[in-house]
């Protein structure tokens, strides 16, 4: 496994917000981790990457405990994490932004350069002298995972990469991560839109109030229609 969750709780405050999340990643799949609004998927992310204070359980990244350390220290052993809210500097060009993001290359995963990840987002390729804060929603979304890949993590955290982005992005999204996923990089995306997480993802985790309800192959949740109508619809 390039990630095991054992027993996950979080707390925000005195609100208990993560009980018992239990999860595992096999190294070079992508898994989706779906819900609706408020579900706990992002506090899932943020506990992970180290950005909830309140944490207990075990996590294990590529074979080492990472529960507890601080948020830098796991992000430089490879764990990268694209923000539902993107996080870009606005003030910075394309090109600087992806710098920011730069670490040395890992032994076994794709060492990424800008010249690469042009190939993998072409609008950015055309927009490397622009700042960020001149650039559509979708442009952001898209520089965003391109930083964080600069980084080359073996393992990528995907926030909501589809919400809010017109249906001709999310295309050129979906065929990204396929192509990350063919690089060799492990993903856990999280989502709401089903029919795009199918296209990407090896398997499905559902989340609801907190609590796993769900996890296994697409397979296993269609011979279950119950528990998507349960779960994930609106």
């Amino acid at each position: 496994m390039m990630l095991e969750v054992r027993d996950l709780n979080a707390w925000y405050g005195r609100a208990h917000i993560l009980f018992d999340v239990t999860l595992g990643v096999e190294r070079g799949t992508v898994v989706a981790l779906l819900g609706r609004n408020g579900a706990g998927k992002t506090t899932t992310f943020a506990s992970l990457i180290g950005l909830v204070p309140s944490v207990t359980g075990a996590v294990t990244f590529d074979g080492e405990p990472i529960q507890g350390r601080p948020a830098h220290e796991i992000v430089r052993r490879g764990l990268g994490y694209v923000p539902e809210d993107r996080r870009i500097f606005t003030g910075l060009t394309v090109e600087e932004n992806l710098m920011v993001g730069a670490q040395p290359p890992r032994p076994g995963v794709p060492h990424w350069t800008p010249e690469m990840l042009y190939e993998l987002f072409p609008n950015l390729a055309e927009l490397r002298k622009r700042q960020g804060g001149h650039m559509s929603g979708g442009e952001q979304q898209m520089l965003t995972i391109a930083r964080t890949l600069m980084g080359n993590p073996s393992l990528v955290l995907l926030d909501e990469p589809s919400e809010g982005l017109a249906p001709r992005i999310v295309e050129q999204m979906a065929q990204a991560l396929i192509e990350m996923k063919r690089q060799g990089l492990t993903l856990i995306l999280s989502e709401q839109n089903l029919h795009f997480a199918r296209l990407i993802s090896d398997r499905a985790t559902i989340i609801e109030g907190g609590r796993v309800r769900f996890a296994g192959t697409f397979a296993d949740l269609d011979a279950n229609p119950e528990i998507s109508a349960q779960h994930l619809a609106v």
